[in-house]
């Protein structure tokens, strides 16, 4: 008898359990709504409208599509291609300049302080010594 009264205490509390993570869920949803919608309206839609009409030659209100004509029209110019090039040298140069310069300020603040730490050690072992000796 008493096996199924505790049976049925502890799935009344694992069920007010899940009800509380239920209600939880629910408002860190509610909470990352505003930034989801923000990010679907300000991002991923205009991606999505450039991508699509980027298959189409369009003028004020005619829509033709032209499948991939428009991208081989431009990896055919030779000012695109230039300009990706340029860019991506760009991005690799200014990337590994930062990483590289960050490493070399990570070193030489790290390099100090411990420089610095082993001073203070020194000193306050220094003036521990002369305190007993007086």
């Amino acid at each position: 008898m008493e096996t199924k009264v505790m049976q049925r205490h502890s799935l009344r509390s694992w069920y007010s359990e899940l009800a509380i993570h239920k209600r939880e869920n629910i408002v860190g949803y509610i909470f990352v709504l505003p930034a989801l919608l923000f990010f679907l309206i300000f991002v991923i839609i205009p991606i999505a409208t450039g991508v699509v009409t980027s298959f189409f030659n369009y003028t004020d209100k005619k829509f033709v599509f032209s499948g991939f004509a428009n991208y081989t029209k431009l990896f055919g110019d030779e000012y695109f291609l230039k300009s990706l090039r340029n860019t991506v040298l760009l991005v690799v140069g200014v990337v590994l300049a930062i990483v590289l310069f960050s490493l070399f300020v990570a070193v030489v603040i790290y390099q100090k302080t411990r420089l610095y730490a082993a001073s203070c050690a020194e000193f306050s072992t220094c003036l521990s010594s002369r305190a007993q000796l007086r």
